[in-house]
């Protein structure tokens, strides 16, 4: 399926599988001597676009991080705990262990 829609002076095919195609619009009253400055401005435009889909990617791959950092940071509250009460359990023996000792 193709979209086609026009902008300022220049025309994108929108694909499904593609991002945006820019397409030079044919301009009727075009002046041969602003050729440079043409492809000057649609060199900059593809930039643009190169870096807004570059910009997409790292957006969705910052959320991915952001949801496993919560997982994880989920997971180890728990086990923060548990190490907590095996160190309080540790603890406790050594002081029995030193009783005993001296009871003996």
């Amino acid at each position: 399926m193709t979209i086609g829609c026009s902008v300022w002076m220049v025309r994108y095919h929108v694909h499904t599988d593609d991002f945006m195609t820019p397409l030079l619009e044919v301009d009727e009253n075009h002046d041969d001597n602003d050729d440079d400055d043409d492809d000057d401005e649609l060199l900059q435009r593809r930039v643009l676009i190169r870096e807004k889909e570059a910009l997409g990617e790292r957006g969705v791959a910052v959320d991915s991080l952001k949801q496993t950092h919560a997982r994880e940071t989920a997971k180890l509250a728990p086990l923060t705990d548990a190490i907590a009460e095996s160190l309080a359990g540790i603890h406790e023996k050594e002081r029995r262990v030193a009783k005993l000792d001296l009871n003996d």
